[in-house]
């Protein structure tokens, strides 16, 4: 039901459609209350507003205007006086959006609640009202990184890579904090189980908190080095579309240097036991740069004519746990 309320003269006039009333502005106050606006006055009684019928549109201006809580809020004060209450006058305290309203008798004081800000490194601490508030600054979006951990546990020397285990992430596997997923799993599927679509993992160490690489292992036919290049350009895969044969540093990024099963590719998600594979790095010449993943030298020269394997790459976007 639409409702008109306006000015005219000495009154606040309320038209609900079936009955006219008329509140002289010198006898009438108004009170916000429970989201509820009061209307009142001596002879007529109170007339109520619902706060939500303001906001559906219902509530009018004389010319059928529908008001909005602010023009509403400034209409009633313009027209009608406050809260009446014994010993004197009261007043409504607001805030700007009314989610927050009281009234103070004259003479009594409000110690208005503290209100709790949640800062851009994610923690809350509590703050006065009415009072102005510092965060920490954001960080600075980076595109740098310490590098991996190369998965090498096993020290055979005081000073080697096993004893001093340098670079990132709690361990090989276990990132230092969490993928979108709410985990800190390093590697899993394109929605963040352990189940993998089409060969497809997701590496969350390369994750810049915009997009993220996925690697494609699931093609075992080998093939000359120009056609590897180009076997998955159009190629779609756990509804991703568009994979390069990896580089060398892609490459090297997944190596676990404790050669699980013997291989550097021999872990789980991979479970790679193909020793020779293209990686798209490469020079001028008749030779290829390829993996040699059962070591100990992780790459060796392989001819580019010649057929070898290999894994595909992508850079996904990332928006929230959806991955493209």
């Amino acid at each position: 039901m639409k409702i008109r309320i306006y000015s005219s003269g000495n009154y606040v006039i309320v038209d609900d459609g079936t009955k006219i009333y008329e509140y002289a502005k010198g006898h009438t106050l108004y009170i916000f209350s429970e989201d509820v606006f009061y209307i009142k006055e001596i002879t007529q009684g109170q007339f109520k507003v619902a706060k939500d019928d303001v906001d559906n549109g219902d509530i009018l201006d004389e010319l059928e205007n529908p008001y909005t809580l602010e023009t509403f809020t400034t209409f009633l004060r313009e027209n009608t006086g406050f809260k009446t209450a014994a010993g004197g006058s009261a007043a409504t305290v607001q805030n700007s959006d009314l989610s927050y309203t009281t009234t103070v008798n004259s003479g009594d004081t409000l110690n208005l609640p503290n209100i709790t800000v949640t800062d851009s490194n994610g923690s809350t601490f509590t703050s006065p009202s009415v009072k102005n508030i510092t965060c920490t600054p954001a960080p600075p979006s980076l595109t740098t990184a310490t590098l991996m951990k190369t998965g090498q546990t096993t020290s055979y020397n005081t000073g080697d890579d096993g004893d001093i285990e340098a670079g990132r992430e709690i361990n090989f596997f276990t990132l230092a904090n969490n993928n979108p997923f709410g985990n800190t799993n390093r590697f899993t599927s394109k929605v963040g189980t352990q189940v993998y679509t089409d060969s497809v993992v997701i590496d969350w160490s390369t994750y810049n908190g915009s997009t993220v690489l996925a690697y494609y292992h699931g093609d075992a036919n080998t093939r000359p080095w120009a056609t590897q290049c180009t076997q998955h350009l159009t190629s779609t895969f756990n509804g991703l579309t568009g994979w390069n044969l990896f580089n060398i540093n892609q490459a090297v990024n997944i190596m676990n240097f404790s050669f699980p099963n013997s291989y550097l590719y021999g872990y789980a998600p991979f479970n790679l036991t193909r020793r020779y594979m293209f990686v798209s790095t490469n020079q001028a010449g008749s030779n290829a740069i390829a993996t040699e993943t059962g070591g100990p030298n992780p790459f060796t020269i392989g001819s580019k004519a010649g057929s070898l394997w290999g894994i595909w790459t992508r850079v996904c976007t990332v928006t929230g746990t959806t991955i493209t």
